[in-house]
């Protein structure tokens, strides 16, 4: 697939975008938390993916205070909505040890973040609606700007207690620097992959699940006459299914209960999709108009790429 090269002014335009406004949120971003990440860039680069560079995370307490890494380091595959992360542990820190702890349960997706405008004003809700919420952390990686300049990746994110949300971690997010994140050169993939959407979740109880995802966002979870729960955002949706009826709406095992098992990705020409990965011999399932992929071991997971504005086969 021949791919146009995204210029500055249309990427910048993209990364406008991405915050969104008011008490707006959308699906921000999913990772795959990974053992082995050179095994995993390599599955993501035949599945047809743009990846930005390998880079490490750290923290700091306060925007003045120094940066103490986070044990943790990560790739990006950057959409026009949304993005995809793989994340590794690279030390020895309580947010490796929770990665290490995840990965153990199985490889695959396990954090789902929310963008949004206003974090602190989510923290208040989510202490009204019964959770805990942590002291929002401040996150930052370096990252070469498309100029070859230096600069920063910033974030400020919101999250809970892990017992809290078992599906994983469950998050909100705010991009303090999307132009550094959404830069033109990652746009472009050879699978034409343009946006993030629809995720589907295996859980032991649905319904509970559907009733605590409610109070997590604050959206309405409703009950579909097949037994599946749905909750649609500003940008995206989760479905909450249990493990049979997930596996049957897959055609794929769930590795483990609960389990984030599977996500779609929007693509801008599904003729041209199909032919890399035919020419990658890249195994596909046509469920009506989605082509159903397996991310593989070093990944995790199933990926169904579907057309503009089509609906994910769970949905």
């Amino acid at each position: 697939m021949t791919q146009p090269r995204t210029t500055p002014a249309e990427a910048a335009a993209v990364a406008a975008r991405q915050v969104p406004a008011g008490d707006r949120f959308v699906v921000d971003h999913l990772a795959h938390w990974v053992p082995d990440e050179p095994a995993a860039s390599a599955r993501l680069a035949a599945l047809g993916f743009t990846m930005a560079p390998f880079s490490h995370q750290v923290t700091r307490a306060a925007p003045d205070a120094p940066p103490v890494s986070a044990g943790t380091a990560n790739r990006t595959i950057m959409l026009r909505r949304g993005y995809i992360e793989i994340l590794t542990t690279t030390g020895d820190t309580p947010n490796a040890r929770t990665l290490r702890a995840g990965m153990a349960r199985y490889v695959g997706v396990h954090l789902i973040a929310f963008g949004l405008a206003d974090p602190d004003a989510a923290a208040a809700r989510l202490q009204a609606s019964g959770f805990a919420p942590l002291p929002v952390v401040r996150l930052e990686r370096e990252i070469e700007t498309e100029s070859g300049a230096p600069g920063h990746v910033r974030f400020r994110v919101l999250r809970v207690a892990p017992e809290a949300m078992p599906e994983g971690r469950v998050q909100f997010c705010t991009h303090l620097t999307p132009e550094n994140m959404w830069q033109g050169r990652w746009l472009d993939h050879a699978n034409g992959a343009t946006g993030l959407g629809s995720i589907l979740i295996a859980s032991p109880d649905p319904d509970e699940a559907a009733e605590r995802f409610g109070r997590f966002t604050g959206r309405a979870a409703v009950h579909r006459d097949d037994g599946a729960w749905m909750l649609a955002f500003d940008r995206g949706s989760i479905v909450l299914a249990d493990q049979e009826h997930a596996q049957r709406m897959l055609g794929a095992p769930i590795p483990a209960l609960p389990c984030m098992a599977a996500y779609a990705l929007s693509v801008a020409d599904p003729a041209a999709t199909r032919t890399h990965f035919a020419s990658h011999r890249i195994a596909v399932t046509d469920m009506g108009s989605a082509m159903m992929v397996d991310a593989g071991p070093a990944l995790g997971g199933q990926i169904a790429f579907i057309p503009e504005g089509a609906k994910a086969p769970w949905e």
